[in-house]
């Protein structure tokens, strides 16, 4: 958009070409899940959301809290990775902390990272983009994300678009109460990781 209506090119001379991912396959991402889930002690029925980022207010972590505190089921837990900056602790850290359902779990590396993106039954972005939301496609994640225009591309069956406290609690309701249904977007991650973000794919283009 901005290319066409600040250069002037035609959309035939652009292409969109993302930042791209490694695909993790399914079987690699079921070895990856049961790893964070035997060390944290969760259930294989147990449903995973993970969040993460620097844990700036834009991120809406205090919102998501929020919204997940109030969706009472011992099967739904809240995984967070990431820093939280010195003006967020005293607003995040005690919501943390009174949910026992909700894991902090600091910051982790590109690979630690990726185990967590495995473990995922759903990857929630409800604030600012990041490339992390990319990475938990190539995982096979679904997603729930902000409807910026720019993600319009990446959910297609595979998620959600939130951007309210109500909406976060509507799709915490719809996974509880079928979840079976994010079988089905894991899939359809795939799909889309396959077709758009594969470095394979993304680096074929270029010779």
């Amino acid at each position: 958009d901005f290319l066409v209506e600040m250069y002037g090119l035609s959309s035939s001379e652009i292409e969109f070409y993302p930042l791209g991912g490694n695909i993790i396959s399914e079987s690699r991402k079921a070895e990856l899940s049961k790893k964070v889930r035997v060390l944290h002690g969760y259930e294989a029925d147990d449903i995973l959301v993970v969040h993460s980022g620097k844990l700036s207010s834009s991120k809406k972590t205090k919102e998501l809290i929020e919204a997940f505190v109030l969706v009472k089921s011992e099967k739904l837990k809240l995984i967070i990775i990431g820093s939280i900056p010195n003006e967020e602790k005293e607003i995040l850290e005690p919501l943390i902390y009174s949910d026992s359902r909700i894991n902090f779990v600091g910051w982790k590396n590109a690979e630690e990272l990726t185990e967590y993106l495995c473990a995922a039954d759903i990857y929630f972005q409800p604030g600012t983009q990041s490339a992390t939301m990319q990475n938990a496609i190539c995982c096979g994640a679904p997603v729930a994300l902000y409807p910026y225009t720019s993600h319009e591309l990446y959910i297609e069956n595979n998620g959600f678009y939130v951007s309210s406290i109500d909406d976060y609690i509507d799709v915490l309701n719809s996974i509880l109460n079928d979840k079976y249904v994010l079988k089905n977007m894991s899939a359809a991650s795939y799909v889309i990781a396959r077709k758009l973000l594969d470095y394979k794919v993304l680096a074929a283009r270029m010779y």
